[in-house]
């Protein structure tokens, strides 16, 4: 009886076991490149353009794909030191960026079922008033944020950022993160992605579970 009374706990640690395991993605956007391990012990992957398979911080592959429509604008004139902290923090992610003509959107595909959170970057080495739109659509729910990304008086962005948490991929298993100007140019310098996927060995060991507890009480009722 034991084991019918405890397998309940056992099977919600096994659940909240895989949800603890998450994979880090890091996307430098702009001409200067993150090349090898940065500071933190982190891969990234540093474009211009499409990337047909990103790699995770620990440089594994992940196959999600990484496609601009349309391809925007870039340039080296963002701040190279900054007080943002792990993992965004590092100076050739921080020191280049993408801007738009409008927009733009990065085109997140073959995404595995899962939940995916964001942060954002930008900054100019400017003292204009300069604001960009992050807006992210998932499967269940889109949402944005807007960054000062340089200011009169105080110059480029170099402590503040934009998180956007909790978005599943949509039917295509896409996200769709667009970049806009919000006030004069938009910047997006570097970005994250952190997302949670149940592995599936995490569902064998709870049928595994439930096998072992109905076989045990099959025998103690027998």
């Amino acid at each position: 009886m034991m084991l019918k009374k405890y397998l309940p706990f056992v099977i919600a640690s096994a659940i909240m076991s895989a949800a603890s395991a998450q994979t880090l993605v890091l996307v430098d956007l702009g001409p200067t490149a993150v090349v090898g391990e940065d500071s933190f012990g982190h891969y990234w992957n540093s474009t211009e353009g499409n990337i047909a398979d990103l790699v995770d911080s620990n440089n594994a592959t992940t196959g999600i794909s990484f496609t601009f429509a349309p391809v925007p604008g870039s340039g080296t004139a963002g701040p190279s030191t900054t007080t943002i902290g792990n993992p965004l923090q590092v100076a050739n992610a921080t020191s280049d960026y993408v801007f738009p003509s409008g927009s733009f959107d990065i085109v997140l595909g073959n995404l595995p079922n899962g939940t995916y959170d964001f942060e954002f970057f930008g900054g100019r080495n400017s003292f204009q008033d300069r604001q960009a739109r992050y807006t992210v659509a998932g499967g269940n729910k889109s949402d944005f944020g807007i960054l000062q990304v340089s200011a009169p008086g105080t110059g480029a962005n170099t402590s503040a950022t934009v998180s956007l948490s909790g978005f599943t991929p949509d039917g295509s298993n896409e996200i769709v993160i667009t970049t806009s100007n919000e006030v004069s140019i938009g910047y997006l310098n570097a970005f994250s992605i952190t997302y949670t996927v149940p592995e599936p060995s995490t569902y064998a060991l709870i049928a595994g579970v439930l096998v072992l507890g109905i076989v045990a009480i099959w025998r103690r009722r027998n």
